[in-house]
């Protein structure tokens, strides 16, 4: 804690602040006794179970904040980073629910929301992301980028004030057509649904 604090300190911020880091690693992260508050990102349902963990949101999130708070009784608890990716266009009306569907997104996105909601040991909750973004090239390059469908993007290929339409995207990617589709909005900050779900949980 005193390298955390040495830091903020030189940044100019009041020694009263919370000394924190965000970490995936719970509960074998091994700085936990250094920090304020413990920040949580985990990606239940999206990236693969950490620490043997369930891929289930209710039940991750039960199991972390419950060792959290029987660990670390004077620590407040954040969900600092969660959620799961989305391509706008991919509106998945049949079941299962898919990878990459807008219905997965909210199923996953509402499931991480009204936990952090509902939970008395949960100080605060923060998705990933608010908008979908570039990723960067390397992704980019190898993942291709999305083919748009030019009768639907009224603006393709020169005006970006106006949505442009993927007909093709190769979701089999890490980063499909090169961007981070963890936005609860798309680029064009058209809502999903996830966006719905959240906004009527938080009314």
């Amino acid at each position: 804690m005193d390298v955390i604090r040495a830091i903020v300190n030189v940044e100019g911020c009041p020694p009263m602040r919370y000394g924190t880091y965000a970490s995936p690693h719970y509960p074998n992260d091994t700085c936990v006794d250094t920090i304020d508050v413990i920040s949580m990102n985990g990606y239940p349902g999206w990236y693969p179970p950490h620490n043997g963990q369930s891929p289930i949101p209710e039940l991750y999130w039960h199991n972390l904040t419950q060792w959290a708070a029987t660990t670390y009784p004077n620590k407040p608890i954040t969900m600092s980073e969660t959620g799961g990716g989305a391509v706008y266009e991919w509106d998945n009306k049949t079941a299962p629910l898919t990878r990459w569907s807008q219905q997965w997104q909210a199923f996953l996105v509402m499931n991480d929301a009204a936990f952090g909601k509902a939970s008395d040991l949960v100080s605060g909750l923060s998705l990933w992301q608010f908008c979908d973004t570039k990723a960067d090239d390397s992704d980019t390059k190898s993942c291709g980028s999305c083919v748009y469908n030019q009768s639907t993007s009224p603006g393709y290929p020169t005006n970006m004030t106006l949505p442009w339409n993927c007909a093709y995207i190769d979701v089999t990617c890490q980063r499909p057509g090169g961007e981070n589709h963890k936005g609860i909005v798309d680029a064009w900050r058209r809502t999903k649904r996830a966006f719905d779900v959240v906004s009527k949980l938080f009314e």
